[in-house]
């Protein structure tokens, strides 16, 4: 088995399983993803690390929800701006 802590995967060479530090918690303890999370909060307190625990429910792209000034926009090349 193999784990990247800087990613937060792992991937198991024998059977082919892989996926988040969640997962890999949920798959050795036989738990739910909520549970999975606390395990891991604790692991983390135990460990001395802090934990960030914001919740927006869907994915944020870096940058979105914060003001930023707008600026000049990332135009392909090849493609004019509008």
């Amino acid at each position: 088995m193999r784990v990247n802590v800087e990613k937060g995967v792992f991937h198991c060479h024998a059977c082919g399983a892989g996926g988040s530090a969640i997962q890999l918690i949920q798959a050795m303890e036989n738990c739910d993803r909520e549970d999975a999370e606390q395990r891991a909060e604790q692991i983390c307190k135990d460990a001395g690390v802090a934990v960030n625990r914001l919740r927006t429910g869907r994915y944020q792209r870096p940058g979105e929800g914060v003001s930023s000034t707008p600026g000049r926009r990332y135009v392909p090349p090849g493609r004019r701006s509008a």
